[in-house]
């Protein structure tokens, strides 16, 4: 069943063959009662992993009543979770709506909210429908169905509702321009050639009103393939009718064709004005989190599984971020310019991260007495000794000074 993806994961097959591990309640261990017990038949306080939720049976080979009755008090956690979990996401898919409603498209392709505050200068920052988008990547389709695809750019070009000229002018303009600082500095990237030249034609040209205006990405996707696959292809096709054998007929296309009909289909695709992309937004979000099932249930207890997955998560960030994050994110980006050693790089990463007491003790030792106490009754005493990592792993590993623990 794991394997072929019917049902279940690694972790119901280990719980069921090799051992049930920590239960959590809670993202933490079976807590204590007022006694210091965690069940009447464990001694109060006992540092035993067993008498703290810890189970080293089986299903398949059964669960000793104590066990069961941790493993019990997992599951009753995750059936709450189930149950509440509705409400939970439901509320949060409404907040998110109330919250993005008024989020629309408008006429110059800026995303704008009801008092007219630009939140996004272009939709997706190249304007393009998401429901609409299935097919510009795909050049063999477009290649294979060229004939039955629809190309009425000139159409639209004679007409006037579209320009081309502009455009057509700007990219010979960038590519100049580019070809110019490439030989300049053959050194240089395409990225960072592309960085120095004129702004990207999409940034100046409105896509709706100006056929050709397409992100760059798009444009050299398209330059690549019809570089590569068109005209590859039309140098052997002109081998085929310039040898001697009988002529064979090729449906070819031509790359400047292809360019104009890819360029239709890419305005086409741009998103409309007047959409209501904040609510799609906070549907797409809501949606799947309906549906999610958290894991607590279907893993019980399991004291692998991450708490900070499912709805708490988005809760977390959609709701309670500024105040309080349980587990923070950084990322720290490197000059290319700089010459920095990976261990150096590595070291000022770690730097930032938070370190734990679990992270730099190797192993904790535990001394149980039982001895009379000054008032005369018999008390426990526990010596715990804790033994650390070797200081040249703290270093290499954590980039930390074994002084500095202290």
């Amino acid at each position: 069943m794991v394997l072929t993806g019917a049902k279940g994961g690694v972790v119901n097959q280990t719980q069921i063959s090799a051992l049930l591990g920590q239960q959590e309640l809670e993202g933490r261990r079976v807590p204590k009662m007022q006694n210091g017990k965690t069940l009447p038949s464990f001694l109060a306080y006992d540092p035993n992993p067993r008498a703290n939720g810890y189970v080293s049976d089986r299903f398949i080979t059964g669960l000793r009543p104590q066990d069961f009755f941790f493993h019990c008090m997992a599951g009753r956690e995750g059936l709450i979770d189930t149950a509440v979990k509705t409400s939970r996401s439901g509320y949060l898919q409404r907040c998110l709506i109330k919250q993005l409603e008024s989020l629309v498209v408008k006429y110059d392709m800026t995303v704008r909210d009801s008092d007219n505050s630009i939140v996004s200068f272009m939709y997706g920052d190249d304007g393009v429908d998401v429901m609409h988008n299935r097919f510009l990547e795909k050049f063999k389709f477009m290649e294979a169905n060229y004939r039955s695809l629809p190309n009425k750019a000139e159409e639209l070009i004679k007409k006037g509702i579209v320009q081309e000229k502009p455009v057509r002018r700007a990219k010979e303009k960038f590519h100049k321009a580019e070809a110019k600082i490439a030989k300049k500095n053959p050194k240089l990237t395409g990225y960072e050639v592309a960085n120095l030249t004129a702004d990207p034609v999409l940034s100046m040209y409105d896509p709706k009103r100006h056929i050709g205006a397409i992100s760059e990405l798009m444009e050299n996707k398209l330059n690549e393939y019809v570089a590569k696959e068109l005209n590859q292809k039309h140098n052997v096709l002109d081998a085929i009718s310039s040898s001697k054998k009988p002529k064979m007929k090729f449906a070819s296309v031509d790359a400047d064709d292809f360019k104009k009909m890819y360029y239709h289909k890419y305005l086409r695709s741009i998103i409309e004005p007047g959409e209501n992309v904040g609510t799609i937004a906070a549907q797409s979000v809501g949606e799947p989190s309906t549906q999610m099932t958290l894991n607590t249930f279907h893993l019980a207890g399991h004291g692998g599984a991450n708490m900070t997955l499912g709805i708490p998560r988005l809760k977390e960030i959609l709701m309670t971020t500024p105040t309080n994050v349980k587990t923070p994110c950084m990322k720290i980006f490197f000059h290319k310019n700089n010459k920095l050693s990976q261990t150096y790089m590595k070291n000022l990463a770690l730097s930032y991260e938070r370190l734990s007491m679990a992270d730099v003790v190797q192993q904790v030792h535990l001394a149980q007495e039982v001895g009379m106490g000054n008032d005369g009754k018999i008390s426990r005493l526990y010596k715990i000794t804790l033994e650390f990592e070797d200081p040249k792993m703290l270093k290499e590993k954590l980039g930390i000074k074994f002084e500095s623990l202290a």
